[in-house]
């Protein structure tokens, strides 16, 4: 999920979408993590395995040109 925010507040707005997301919302499968990455003006939240979370973390920041990002992570089994 990818949100672009104009009041600056993208710290509360991913720290709120980490908390709140179900990485096991599908009942045959469950995310191995899941991970909230925020610049000055874009959140982004994905929850998938290790290595999907870390390109499309990498593929963000390249692509929104916007500042170094900020990620917050938690794994499945604590969410």
């Amino acid at each position: 999920m990818l949100v672009r925010s104009e009041n600056g507040d993208t710290a509360d707005i991913a720290q709120k979408m980490l908390d709140n997301a179900d990485a096991r919302k599908w009942i045959c499968v469950a995310a191995d993590v899941k991970q909230a990455a925020y610049t000055e003006h874009y959140v982004l939240l994905v929850m998938s395995s290790v290595k999907v979370v870390e390109g499309i973390i990498a593929n963000f920041e390249a692509a929104v040109n916007d500042g170094a990002a900020t990620t917050l992570s938690a794994v499945a089994s604590d969410a």
